[in-house]
């Protein structure tokens, strides 16, 4: 997939509030007060141009200027789902500038936004961690530190002050040192307004940090981030996949789309077996190279393979373990048979008899007297989990095991196995107990317990630690989810008896101490992880979008750099309603100790904290 200028330019800055400028000729009074009308433009829809970019576009000719800015406008109203035609502020523009209303918009609306919501962002550092105030008479707005740095511009006489601004770079004398701050009421306590979202000069190296960034998350990514990756990828170049692969890509969905189109290039094919460690992540890679979803929730016509590639697919496959490789088969058994359409496992079945001999218990391959069934025997023979029954191979997975020991009401034995796999030890743990017929939790389940939770996902984790809060409870509802694109729940009377108060209470206490001990930790519920420092958390939004609406209530708010809402472009900002005073513990700066809004700002504390658990005496805001 190719990806068009236009496509990057506005994912980065949706994601990165990155722009992109052309070099220029020259600053020139004339783009000057076109950057002015550009500044009211994008004030008004909640924008700010940081000192570089400004200094960026002054420098474009007119004519660039004029593009450069619509295409800004048009990018910036594309983000906050806005369908009406730009229309310019003034009818004239560029050839009849009013230098002098513009300047007043810009300013009026800075001091409004300022007074509203007093922790907006420094145009020249973006930063919002000390006092930001607007500067006289251009309304620019500076943090203490920023002006500070160019304070010594003045006169060599007492009688008159000078001081410059930063962003536009124009110098201002006054009679005497006056204060040259904008009085804008910012210091009157208010707190509702929404932050402005500072725009920067992009960089070339912005993409290739956001592909990164996307790359190494470890959580399911949702519709716009998954496209949003497939963009990136279809921007860089699959021969140079040396440079941009990450060394570990988590997410198997996320390494699937990075691999497939790799598959096709020689000089880096090798790199997919450093990669994929199971059969399904080769499924995926074949999936989307025939234009499909790695959710492999609905196949499309699998396109074929050349030979290089057949025999390095199945090279691979044949380095898995015959149990894995087996069982990977049988979860997706319809997919497989098309793969085995594709692949022809059986016209080298002595180069890669394991291979083979997955396929034809799959495919439930009748034993005969040929050349092939001679091979698949011969290999059938080095594996203890292969069966013969009539005249077909079985194979006994691992899930079949565990089915075996649950039949037998062997807990002991099951616990056993189920510690290998955490996230389905604990997605079977109700039954574990119900079989268990002990009144106190078993200490074969205890440990296996404890040795799988560090290493368990967030889902299977909060959904066990539900399932404990009330399997002590009798007449509760059963809720289903079924898979599918589209989530319906299903409700039903659970008829099963409770189980005993110890035995779910012990289960839950274990749950919730390894839940509140990665919290703590500041890495969220994902597993021995901390979130990437390019991608941080936003604080919870009110936009309405359904995405928004999803996010947990007890998340706590941190840096404000996006809205996670990816069809709107207003910032947060003071928006994180689902915050109580409660959620901003262990934190002495945060701008909203007395309220019940956390105000939103880059002071507030970057751990989370689970809402349910009351905070420590003394702290902020309780």
């Amino acid at each position: 997939m190719t990806t068009t200028a236009d496509d990057l330019a506005g994912l980065l800055l949706r994601r990165r509030q990155s722009v992109y400028v052309p070099s220029g000729a020259g600053r020139t009074a004339v783009t000057d007060a076109g950057v002015v009308v550009l500044e009211a433009e994008l004030a008004d829809r909640g924008h700010l141009l940081t000192a570089p970019l400004r200094h960026a576009l002054t420098a474009l000719s007119v004519a660039d200027l004029a593009a450069t800015g619509m295409k800004l406008l048009a990018d910036v109203d594309a983000l906050m789902g806005s369908d009406r035609h730009h229309a310019p502020l003034f009818r004239r523009f560029p050839d009849d500038i009013p230098y002098q209303h513009a300047y007043d918009r810009f300013v009026t609306l800075v001091a409004a936004h300022l007074a509203a919501q007093p922790h907006q962002p420094c145009m020249n550092c973006a930063g919002t961690k000390v006092r930001v105030r607007a500067l006289a008479p251009c309304g620019h707005l500076l943090c203490d530190e920023c002006h500070r740095i160019k304070d010594d511009w003045g006169c060599c006489e007492d009688c008159c002050v000078w001081y410059a601004c930063q962003i536009c770079e124009n110098r201002y004398e006054t009679d005497g040192p006056t204060d040259p701050w904008i009085d804008s009421g910012a210091g009157l306590g208010g707190d509702g307004g929404e932050v402005l979202r500072a725009l920067r000069l992009g960089a070339p190296g912005d993409a290739d940090a956001e592909l990164a960034a996307l790359l190494a998350r470890r959580t399911p990514l949702n519709p716009q981030d998954h496209d949003d990756l497939v963009l990136l990828l279809g921007h860089v170049d699959p021969a140079d996949a040396t440079d941009w692969l990450p060394a570990d890509i988590p997410l198997r969905e996320s390494k699937a789309l990075a691999l497939a189109p790799l598959l096709d290039v020689p000089d880096v094919r090798a790199l997919v077996g450093q990669y994929a460690d199971t059969a399904t992540d080769v499924l995926r890679m074949l999936v989307i190279r025939s234009g499909g979803d790695p959710d492999l929730l609905e196949l499309p016509r699998l396109r074929g393979l050349s030979r290089p590639v057949r025999r390095e697919l199945l090279g691979l496959l044949d380095g898995f373990d015959l149990r894995r490789l087996a069982e990977d088969m049988a979860r997706n058994p319809r997919a497989w048979k098309r793969v085995g359409e594709i692949l022809h496992p059986f016209e080298q079945a002595h180069r890669h008899a394991r291979v083979a001999l997955a396929f034809a218990v799959l495919r439930g391959t009748r034993i005969g007297d040929s050349a092939l069934c001679e091979v698949l025997l011969a290999e059938a023979a080095r594996h203890e989990d292969v069966r013969i029954e009539g005249d077909r191979l079985r194979i006994v997975t691992w899930q079949g095991r565990v089915e075996e020991a649950l039949g037998h009401w062997d807990t002991t034995a099951a616990a056993g196995l189920l510690r290998e796999r955490p996230g389905e030890l604990l997605r079977r743990l109700d039954l574990l107990l119900a079989r268990s017929g002990s009144a106190t939790l078993p200490e074969a389940l205890g440990e296996a317990l404890a040795d799988a939770l560090p290493r368990s996902g967030p889902g299977p984790l909060l959904g066990a630690y539900g399932r404990m809060k009330v399997r002590a409870v009798p007449g509760h509802r059963r809720v289903f989810f079924p898979r599918g694109r589209v989530t319906k729940a299903y409700a039903v009377e659970d008829q099963r008896p409770p189980l005993p108060a110890r035995v779910a209470g012990r289960a839950g206490e274990l749950i919730e101490a390894e839940a509140v001990r990665r919290l703590a930790a500041g890495g969220g519920m994902a597993s021995g992880t901390t979130w990437p420092s390019s991608t941080p958390r936003s604080p919870i939004c009110r936009c309405r979008s359904p995405s928004a609406r999803r996010r947990p209530r007890w998340w706590r708010c941190r840096a404000a750099a996006r809205c996670p809402c990816p069809r709107t472009a207003r910032p947060c900002g003071s928006s994180c309603t689902g915050c109580s005073p409660r959620a901003c513990a262990s934190t002495s700066t945060c701008p909203s100790r007395s309220t019940t809004t956390c105000g939103a700002s880059s002071a507030c504390a970057t751990t989370r904290i689970w809402r349910t658990r009351a905070a420590p005496p003394g702290t902020p805001g309780t």
